[in-house]
């Protein structure tokens, strides 16, 4: 008989496949909006109307202590880094290695676990890590030198790497709405802080607005409150092995909708970061991680 721990567990999981599938499925509309309008902007106006669609959802959500205060601050800035490095490093390689260079936080995230918090890593984890980075390689790479573009996105996944273990030891099951909620207003607030200066640029017509309007409702009012509690019930690791499925939904969104051709690659990467996340889950787990941070007391 399944106990209520792991129930909560599995549901976990699928609750951040769901969130990883909203990510996926949403790259083409982001693809295509980025295309049509300078990216800092279009992240800006997403994330300002993400954060005022949660904040109005759960108001008491904006009413935290200063520690949960200062966590998110942490976490937001962190998570804009990261992807204003990744964007940086866009601008000299290609969609393709970024997104494997950026999956490298697979890879960092268990390695950041143990040299920053000592948490131990089991046998089975290490699998699935290598399992889904030959998933990643085999779905992005064709074709690979190392050079400044490989250099800030990689920086850019260790941000990711840092996020992802910040949430998993600072969210609880009674505060992760809010801080995912803090997290996404920060980011709100810094890129909206680099976009004005420059001139904040409005959508230039009704498909753009409602790609942006369509990914701050499904891609991050939802997805990430998703995350949050997911993330509230998972360690560090098996989360990022999940997260690791998002390149996979990109790439079905990409041949649903977008006219792209899924090949022999495609789908040998998908199996090797499936079978990553079932090794993780079924083949034995690394010893547990420290509980996270008490919720302090309102």
């Amino acid at each position: 008989m399944v106990s209520a721990g792991k129930q909560q567990e599995r549901l976990a999981i699928l609750v951040l496949l769901l969130a990883t599938i909203v990510w996926g499925a949403t790259f083409v509309v982001v693809k295509s909006g980025i295309s049509q309008m300078p990216f800092v902007p279009y992240m800006a106006i997403r994330f300002s109307i993400a954060f005022a669609l949660l904040a109005a959802m759960r108001p008491r959500a904006l009413m935290v202590p200063r520690r949960t205060l200062l966590q998110g601050l942490v976490l937001g800035v962190i998570a804009f880094l990261g992807y204003l490095l990744q964007t940086v490093g866009l601008q000299y390689i290609s969609a393709s290695v970024s997104g494997f260079v950026t999956g490298m936080f697979v890879v960092l995230t268990p390695l950041f676990g143990w040299v920053l918090f000592r948490d131990r890593i089991g046998a089975a984890v290490w699998v699935a890590v290598v399992l889904a980075i030959m998933g990643l390689a085999l779905i992005s790479l064709h074709g690979w030198a190392f050079g400044v573009g490989e250099a800030w996105t990689l920086a850019g996944a260790a941000l990711w790497a840092a996020q992802i273990i910040g949430f998993a030891r600072f969210s609880t099951r009674e505060n992760a709405y809010t801080l995912g909620t803090l997290m996404i207003g920060v980011v709100a607030v810094c890129f909206m802080a680099v976009a004005i200066p420059q001139g904040l640029e409005a959508p230039p017509n009704a498909g753009v607005w409602w790609g942006i309007l369509g990914t701050a409702v499904f891609a991050t009012a939802l997805a990430f409150p998703l995350q949050s509690w997911g993330q509230s019930h998972l360690d560090a690791t098996r989360a990022a092995l999940i997260f690791s499925m998002e390149p996979v939904f990109a790439t079905v969104g990409g041949v649903l909708f977008g006219g792209d051709v899924l090949g022999v690659r495609g789908w040998l990467g998908g199996a090797c970061i499936l079978g990553a996340i079932l090794v993780a889950e079924f083949g034995g787990k690394a010893a547990p991680e420290p509980d996270p941070l008490p919720h302090p007391s309102m």
